[in-house]
C-alpha cells in the first residue's frame, strides 16, 4: 500500500534509488567486462568491451552526481566520465542504438549540473535513452514468440538493462525539478503515476520473458503464449487500478478528515479569538466593572469552548478559607442555595489550587484526593482543572466538569483551556492592580485631605487639578491669575517686601513648567479675608515613565507661628546679648586692673584664677559677639565696610595670627600663584570667616597633621579652601553644618562653642555674594570652601561702605 509521502521522504527515497541504480550499472559493466572478456564466459559475451567501459564511466558519473561532490577535482572527473563514455562509443564502431543511448545519457548527466533551466532538457534526453533501451528489452523478451520483431537488434540485454538503470537513476537525481515534479508530487495524479508507470514498464518485458521461456521449452505454442501475456497484462492492470483506487480513496478520506479538523480548529480559534476579545472588553471596562464580572466572562467562555456542563473559577489557596471570589455557571439558583457557601481549596480542587497541578480526569471519583460532593450538588464525572498563572504565580483556578457528548475532556480541550487561562491570568492581574490602585488612591486622598499643610497638584501646564481642604482655606480671590493658569482657585503669594510673586516665578509654576525642584521658600500669602500668613512652599515635578514630567505637586506649610517664635528668639537673643555685654566688659576690665595693680604680689593660685577669669570673660565676649552677629544676620542688618582688598595678603595675615595662637600646629599656605587678586569685601569680616574655619580645623583635625589653606581662581571667582586631616564629618551631618546652634557629633572630647560659627560664616560669605560649603571623607580629609567674586581692575580703587 502506497502512502502519501512528504516531499522530504520522496526526495530521500529518490536519491537512495538513484544511488542503487548507479551501483547496479557499474556492477553490470564490471561483470560483463571481467566475465565476458576477461574469462570468456559465453552468456556474458554479447556486450562489447567498449560498451561495458562506457557503462562503467556513466555509472561513475551518475554516482558522483547523486553524491553532489563539491570538490573541483571530483566535479571535473564526473564531467570527464560523462564525456568519455559517448566518445568511446562513437569511435569504437558500436551499434547505432547503443551509441545513441550512451550519448543521450552522457549529455543528460552533463546538463543536470549546468543550471536550473537545463534540467528539463536533460530529463528529456534521459527519457529518450530509457525508451530506446526499454524497447530493446521488450524485443529480447518477445524474440522467441515474435522472431520478426527486431526491436533488440544491435543492443544486448545487459546493455539495455544498464541503459535503463542509468536513465532512471539520472531522472531520480532531481526529483523536484522539471518533468519529475508530476511524478514525485503529493497529488492524486502523482500517486496514480507512481502506481501505474513503473508496473507497466516492468510487467511487459517480464511477462514476455516468462512466456518466451515456455515457448522455448515447448510448454505451449506461440499463440497461447501471446494470449497468456495479454491476459496477464490485463489482470495486472486491473490489480494496479484497484490498489490505485484504494490509495486515492484513502487520500480523499484523509482530505475530508483534514478539512473537518481544519473546520474544528477554525471554530476553536474563532472561539478563542472571541473569548480573548470579550476578556479584553471586560478589562477595558475596568474600573467601572469589577473582578466578579470579569471572572464571569472567563467562566462562560471556558464552558462554551470546551462543551462543559459545569464551570467555575475560584481565587485562593488557603484550605481553611473558602474561595473568594467563587464564580460558577451551570448550577441553578436552587442548587446554589442548597449547596450553601463557596467551597474551599481542598480535595481535588486543592490539588489544582495549592499544588498548581493540572488535572484531567475521566472519573473524578477515582482520584485519591476526592472527598465527595456537598448535598444538592449536581453529579460530576469527567473533570478538568487548570491553574491560572501570571508570571509564574498562581492567581486563580479554572474548573470544568461533565464534558457534553464525551466521557472525558480531550487534550484539545486541555490546550484550549490553558490558552484561555494564560489570557485570564493577565486580565485578573490587571483587575487586581486596578483594585489595588483604587484602594491606594482612596487611602492617599484621605490622608492628603486630612493633612494640615496645603497640598496642590497641577498638570504640566500648571493648572491646578486637585487640592486638599487646607489648600482651599489658603486660596485667594478667584481670577487673580486666571489668565495665566486657566482656573479660579489661586494663591496670592508675595515676597517679604509685599511685592506679589509673578505667576511664572511661583514654586508651583517653576516645578510644572521648568521642571525645577523648589525646597523651603518662605513667602507671604494673602487669604480671601485679607490675612497675611507666612508660608513655606516646596514644589517638585511629578515624573512619569521615561522621566517625562506629567505635572507638579506643591506643599504650603503655615509657618506664621514659627516666624513669631523666630522673631521672639531674635529679640531675646539681641536683648540678652546687649544685657550681657556690659557685665562681661566690667568683669574683663576689673580683672585687667587687678592684674596690673597686683603685679608680682599674687600667689600662683591667685594668678591662675585671674587668668581663668580673663579667659572666660574673653570666651563670653566672643559668644555675645556671635549672638549679636546672628541676630544681625537674621534681621538682615549685618554691617560691613566693603573696600578693595588683596585676598592673598589678607589670608597670609590671618594665617600668621592663628599660627601665633596655635604655635604647635603647622598651617600650610598653598596658593595657585603669587599674583594680586582683589575682592570687594570687609577685611575684618573675611578675617573672621577664615579665623573661624582655621579654628575648627585646628580643634577637630589630627594634632600631628598640618592644616592647609588654599586659594585658586575659577570662573571669575576666588575660591578659598581650609583643609585638615582627621575623623571627618559623617554624611548625615553635612546638610545641617551651617544651621544655627547645630553641632555635629564627633569622637573625642567635645570642643567649646554654641554652634553659631559656621552659621555666621555663611551669613558673612553670602553678604559678599559668595557661597560656602563643605566636603568630607570620613576618616580622611575635610575641606571647607567659600568663594568670593573677584574684583575687576577698574573697580579696585573704589571703597564702599555697606
Amino acid at each position: 500500500m502506497e502512502e502519501v509521502l512528504s516531499s522530504e521522504r520522496i526526495s530521500s527515497a529518490c536519491f537512495s534509488a538513484a544511488r542503487s541504480l548507479a551501483r547496479l550499472a557499474i556492477s553490470l559493466g564490471l561483470v560483463v567486462l571481467i566475465g565476458g572478456w576477461g574469462f570468456r564466459i559465453s552468456f556474458l559475451s554479447p556486450q562489447s568491451a567498449p560498451t561495458a567501459i562506457g557503462i562503467i564511466l556513466l555509472g561513475t558519473s551518475l554516482w558522483m552526481l547523486v553524491a553532489n561532490a563539491a570538490k573541483r577535482s571530483l566535479r571535473v572527473l564526473r564531467i570527464f566520465s560523462a564525456i568519455a563514455a559517448p566518445t568511446i562509443a562513437m569511435f569504437s564502431g558500436l551499434s547505432p542504438q547503443t551509441t545513441t543511448c550512451l550519448v543521450l545519457v552522457g549529455l543528460a548527466l552533463i546538463l543536470f549540473d549546468l543550471s536550473h533551466r537545463s534540467r528539463r532538457p536533460a530529463q528529456l534526453l534521459a527519457i529518450a535513452a530509457m525508451l530506446i533501451a526499454w524497447f530493446a528489452l521488450v524485443g529480447h523478451a518477445f524474440h522467441t514468440m515474435l522472431p520478426a520483431l527486431r526491436l533488440h537488434a544491435g543492443m544486448s540485454i545487459y546493455t539495455a538493462l544498464a541503459i535503463v538503470a542509468l536513465s532512471v537513476g539520472a531522472l531520480l537525481t532531481r526529483p523536484a525539478s522539471g518533468l519529475m515534479v508530476t511524478f514525485t508530487g503529493g497529488t492524486a495524479g502523482s500517486i496514480m503515476l507512481r502506481r501505474l508507470i513503473p508496473g507497466a514498464l516492468i510487467s511487459l518485458p517480464l511477462l514476455g520473458a516468462i512466456a518466451g521461456i515456455g515457448v522455448r521449452y515447448e510448454l505451449y505454442s506461440q499463440g497461447t503464449a501471446l494470449a497468456l501475456v495479454f491476459l496477464s497484462a490485463v489482470f495486472l492492470g486491473v490489480i494496479a487500478a484497484w490498489f490505485t483506487a484504494q490509495t486515492l480513496n484513502r487520500a480523499e478520506q484523509r482530505l475530508r478528515e483534514a478539512r473537518a479538523t481544519e473546520l474544528s480548529l477554525r471554530q476553536r480559534i474563532e472561539g478563542m479569538s472571541e473569548a480573548a476579545t470579550t476578556i479584553c472588553e471586560a478589562v477595558a471596562a475596568l474600573p467601572k466593572s469589577d473582578l466578579h464580572a470579569l471572572l464571569q466572562v472567563i467562566v462562560l467562555k471556558a464552558q462554551s469552548l470546551t462543551g462543559a456542563d459545569l464551570a467555575a473559577f475560584g481565587i485562593g489557596d488557603d484550605p481553611n478559607c473558602p474561595f473568594s471570589p467563587w464564580v460558577f455557571s451551570g448550577v441553578s439558583d436552587e442548587q446554589a442555595r442548597a449547596i450553601g457557601r463557596s467551597p474551599s481549596p481542598v480535595g481535588t480542587l486543592g490539588v489544582v489550587a495549592r499544588e498548581g497541578k493540572t488535572l484531567r480526569l475521566r472519573d473524578i471519583h477515582q482520584h485519591p484526593a476526592m472527598r465527595g460532593l456537598p448535598r444538592g450538588h449536581p453529579p460530576i464525572r469527567s473533570f478538568l482543572g487548570v491553574p491560572v498563572r501570571f508570571r509564574g504565580k498562581t492567581v486563580g483556578n479554572l474548573y470544568l466538569a461533565n464534558k457534553r457528548g464525551a466521557r472525558e475532556f480531550s487534550t484539545e480541550d486541555l490546550r484550549i483551556t490553558e490558552m484561555l487561562a494564560s489570557r485570564a491570568g493577565i486580565a485578573i492581574e490587571t483587575a487586581r492592580l486596578y483594585k489595588t490602585e483604587e484602594v491606594g488612591r482612596a487611602w492617599l486622598s484621605g490622608v492628603i485631605d486630612q493633612m494640615p499643610e496645603g497640598v496642590i497638584i497641577a498638570d504640566r501646564q500648571g493648572r491646578v487639578v486637585s487640592q486638599n481642604q487646607a489648600a482651599v482655606r489658603l486660596s485667594s480671590e478667584a481670577g487673580l491669575y486666571e489668565r495665566q493658569v486657566g482656573q479660579g482657585i489661586v494663591f496670592d503669594l508675595r515676597h517679604s517686601t509685599g511685592e506679589r510673586v509673578p505667576w511664572e516665578d511661583t514654586p508651583l509654576a517653576r516645578a510644572a513648567l521648568r521642571r525645577e525642584t523648589v525646597l523651603g521658600v518662605d513667602l507671604l500669602l494673602v487669604t480671601k479675608a485679607g490675612d497675611k500668613i507666612h508660608v513655606r512652599v516646596s514644589a517638585t515635578p511629578v515624573r512619569g515613565p521615561g522621566e517625562e514630567s506629567s505635572g507638579a505637586v506643591a506643599i504650603l506649610s503655615d509657618i506664621t507661628n514659627l516666624k513669631e517664635v523666630q522673631r521672639m528668639r531674635e529679640e531675646w537673643t539681641s536683648v540678652i546679648a546687649h544685657d550681657l555685654r556690659q557685665p562681661v566688659n566690667v568683669i574683663s576690665l576689673a580683672a585687667n586692673i587687678l592684674k596690673n595693680r597686683c603685679q608680682g604680689r599674687l600667689s600662683e593660685i591667685e594668678a591662675m584664677a585671674l587668668t581663668r577669669i580673663e579667659s572666660s570673660a574673653g570666651n563670653l565676649s566672643r559668644m555675645i559677639r556671635d549672638l549679636l552677629d546672628t541676630s544681625c544676620i537674621e534681621a538682615k542688618r549685618l554691617c560691613m565696610e566693603k573696600t578693595s582688598a588683596d585676598l592673598p595678603t589678607l589670608l597670609r595675615e590671618t594665617v600668621a595670627q592663628m599660627q601665633g595662637i596655635a604655635p604647635d600646629r603647622k598651617i600650610q599656605v598653598c596658593f595657585c600663584d603669587d599674583e594680586h587678586h582683589a575682592v570687594l569685601a570687609d577685611p575684618r569680616r573675611i578675617e573672621q570667616v577664615v579665623s573661624n574655619l582655621l579654628s575648627n580645623a585646628i580643634k577637630y583635625g589630627d594634632p600631628g597633621s598640618p592644616v592647609e589653606v588654599g586659594l585658586k581662581r575659577r570662573n571669575g571667582e576666588l575660591l578659598v579652601s581650609v583643609s585638615n586631616y582627621g575623623p571627618g564629618i559623617q554624611p548625615e551631618h553635612m546638610p545641617h553644618l551651617f544651621e544655627r546652634f547645630y553641632r555635629a557629633a564627633r569622637t573625642g572630647p567635645r570642643a567649646a562653642g554654641v554652634g553659631l560659627g559656621l552659621y555666621i560664616c555663611k551669613g558673612i560669605v553670602e553678604a559678599h555674594d559668595g557661597r560656602i560649603w563643605a566636603e568630607s571623607v570620613p576618616g580622611e580629609r575635610t575641606t571647607f570652601l567659600f568663594s568670593l567674586p573677584e574684583l575687576r581692575e577698574e573697580l579696585e580703587n573704589l571703597p564702599r561702605a555697606v
